[in-house]
């Protein structure tokens, strides 16, 4: 059995026991989260929301607090000898996913 989640603007299959990272949301490590953002279902058969399947739960627990490796965004204008180089982290948390409810 698995599903396709949305959180953060972005789509994720998972199935029981899965661990993904998704975009940084509140909680401490071991906190019980829920989506209920589920667009597809399959167990026999594949179930798909319109845009969501309503009743459908994933559930997951949040296993980290993390930040993604650097990564440098640069500006530079041609002829005015301008660049101009910023950084940052990503954070991201990480979730192992304990349950599939229809």
């Amino acid at each position: 059995m698995y599903a396709i989640i949305e959180t953060g603007g972005q789509q994720f299959k998972v199935s029981e026991d899965n661990r993904i990272l998704i975009n940084k949301i509140a909680g401490e490590k071991g906190d019980k989260i829920e989506f209920d953002k589920v667009l597809l279902l399959k167990d026999k058969e594949v179930n798909l929301g319109n845009p969501y399947i309503e009743q459908a739960k994933v559930f997951g627990v949040i296993k980290a607090q993390k930040k993604g490796k650097k990564i440098l965004v640069g500006k530079h204008r041609r002829r005015k000898d301008f660049q101009k180089i910023n950084g940052f982290r990503p954070e991201y948390t990480e979730v192992t996913i304990s349950a599939i409810q229809r």
